[in-house]
C-alpha cells in the first residue's frame, strides 16, 4: 500500500512548480502537502521562516 502511495504523489497532476519572483511569498500546509525542494537558483536571496500551528481548529 506504501509503495502504491509513494508512487501516486509523484503524478504531474498533483504537483505546482512555484516561480519566485520578487517579494514572492509560497505557503502550504505540511499536514497535507509533499514539499521538495528544487536548488535551481543559487543566486537567488530568499528569507524563509517556518512557523507551527498547534492544533487543527482555530480558537
Amino acid at each position: 500500500l506504501l509503495g502504491f502511495l509513494y508512487r501516486h504523489i509523484e503524478t504531474p497532476d498533483f504537483s505546482c512548480r512555484f516561480r519566485w519572483r520578487p517579494n514572492s511569498v509560497a505557503m502550504w500546509d505540511n499536514r497535507c502537502t509533499q514539499h521538495r525542494v528544487v536548488a535551481d537558483n543559487r543566486l537567488a536571496n530568499r528569507r524563509m521562516e517556518r512557523i507551527t500551528i498547534n492544533g487543527d481548529k482555530p480558537f
